[in-house]
């Protein structure tokens, strides 16, 4: 959106310079036309952080008589009695303005600062025998002239930016839009969808980080419960209702957390594109936090992972007809790769090298494929422990069946959904419409997980990056072969070329975990 600059600032050479002619104006209301030219540089390119630098000082050389350093000036702030006497000044000023001089009136208000504001409302409100033009509305409480941006209603600055990142920055998958919109919209319906303007910390902590912990946990899993017969969702606070009436589950602190990162990101966007004028989402710190105390997701240790191998599903190949379930969890363990990457997985995707004579899996997102992010199309060696175990047969059987995908069960469904939720819900385990806890695979391998451990399917990405970083892997070839960024803002990172083929073949084929995989029964030939 176009910024609105007054003329009192000026940019050069990328920073930001408050530039005026002394005195702008007398306090008679006249502009002068002569006085010394006042240029003082901000020492920021920050529109925003260079505004308020301005404001203040614009406003400093308008009211005072005697020149001060502005650090005399906050010294001699300090007392409420120059509080009163600086907002009696302001507000004599601001009402002393000529009625049909709109112009002018609002080009005040709006180079007002905080302080600005504080003390004219400190006068207002403890001078009793004011004698006024009642040509001149009563400032009861004044606030600063919203920019344009500000206007906008919190639900009108979410379509923009989902538009800025889905479609025009293309950072986020299908899958991942959804679920930001939703949760969004949920913290701005406990808001009450305020315009820009109206947003401060305080309105987010007592309507939406104060209230998290009334919202009903997996809604969309429940709509019998929680939509109405169109389909579309009701409002939250009548989930909120439904959910203390039915004594529902609620969310708990780890997804409390989750949604709070997600509004705190939204948050800061619009504060940073003007759409609200503080960023107010880091009185969500805490609650986010919540995710970071327990220390993320844990990696597998080398006796769990035996104990998933050593189990009927590998050792006897027990259910044919799911095949998704014993290759998801061989190639996450050699790949480090997602579940809903693994799902989405084509025949074709599955590719032969001739120069090195080596099988590779693409990883892509052409077609109705998603990836998170662009680190994540990557292409990487098939380890020989897969290809033993008849990894490449069982492709060819897919191809032969006349399927696309290697595992077409796991395609999502037309109304949506995600591509790695059959596979998830198989090794996680869930909870079912009626609140039972049906347990996963990783608990049916007597796998015991301590309180305050994240482990899911999820942890085998970990266990591939951990091993890497045990055994002293390049930190950029690991990354390449995870799809990973390095999450630093490095000038040398786009002049670095992907690490060879056979630099990848060679860290691949020496992944091992200390497992013997004479346990794991071959995928049969049939």
């Amino acid at each position: 959106m176009t910024k609105r600059t007054p003329t009192y600032l000026t940019l050069r050479n990328g920073i930001y310079y408050f530039q005026v002619r002394t005195p702008p104006l007398n306090l008679s209301g006249d502009y002068a036309t002569t006085g010394k030219l006042y240029r003082r540089s901000t020492k920021t390119g920050d529109h925003r952080e260079a505004l308020k630098k301005a404001r203040m000082w614009w406003v400093e050389l308008v009211m005072s008589e005697e020149k001060e350093t502005l650090r005399d000036v906050e010294k001699r702030w300090e007392s409420e009695d120059e509080m009163y006497l600086y907002g009696a000044k302001l507000f004599q000023y601001l009402e002393g303005r000529h009625p049909r001089d709109v112009d002018g009136r609002d080009v005040i208000l709006s180079g007002m600062t905080e302080y600005d504001k504080k003390c004219m409302n400190f006068y207002v409100e403890n001078r009793t025998d004011l004698v006024r033009d009642t040509t001149v509305p009563m400032l009861t409480k004044l606030e600063p002239a919203p920019l344009e941006g500000e206007s906008l209603k919190l639900s009108e600055v979410l379509d923009l930016y989902v538009k800025a990142r889905f479609e025009e920055q293309k950072a986020w998958r299908e899958s991942t839009k959804r679920r930001k919109i939703s949760e969004i919209t949920l913290a701005i319906e406990l808001l009450g969808d305020p315009c820009g303007y109206e947003m401060t910390k305080a309105l987010v902590r007592d309507k939406y980080r104060n209230r998290l912990s009334e919202i009903p946990y997996k809604i969309s899993a429940k709509k019998q419960l929680y939509y109405n017969k169109d389909g579309s969702r009701k409002h939250v606070d009548e989930l909120v209702k439904i959910a203390k009436k039915k004594k529902a589950e609620t969310l708990n602190n780890t997804t409390m957390g989750h949604y709070a990162a997600t509004f705190k990101s939204f948050l800061s966007w619009a504060y940073k594109e003007d759409y609200i004028p503080h960023d107010c989402g880091v009185i969500l710190e805490d609650t986010i936090g919540a995710i970071t105390k327990k220390g993320g997701k844990q990696a597998f240790t080398e006796d769990e992972l035996r104990l998933m191998v050593t189990s009927d599903e590998f050792t006897k190949c027990i259910d044919l007809r799911k095949p998704q379930f014993y290759w998801s969890v061989l190639i996450a363990m050699y790949s480090g790769a997602r579940e809903s990457e693994i799902c989405q997985l084509h025949i074709e995707d599955v590719i032969y090298d001739k120069d090195f004579g080596v099988w590779l899996i693409d990883f892509n997102a052409r077609g109705e494929k998603e990836l998170k992010n662009g680190y994540s199309r990557r292409i990487v060696p098939l380890h020989p422990y897969l290809e033993n175990l008849g990894f490449l047969r069982f492709r060819e059987q897919q191809k032969k069946l006349g399927y696309k995908y290697l595992f077409p069960k796991c395609k999502p469904p037309a109304s949506g959904g995600q591509w790695g939720r059959t596979v998830g819900r198989w090794f996680n385990g869930e909870t079912t419409n009626g609140g039972k806890k049906r347990p996963g695979f990783k608990h049916k391998c007597g796998i015991i997980i301590e309180e305050g451990e994240l482990k899911d399917f999820h942890s085998f990405r970990h266990t591939f990056i951990n091993y890497g970083k045990q055994n002293d892997f390049n930190d950029q070839i690991l990354r390449e072969m995870s799809g990973h960024t390095n999450g630093k803002n490095d000038a040398h990172e786009g002049y670095k070329k992907p690490y060879t083929l056979e630099n990848r073949i060679k860290a691949i084929n020496s992944i091992n975990y200390n497992i013997d995989i004479n346990f794991i029964a071959p995928w049969p030939t049939y």
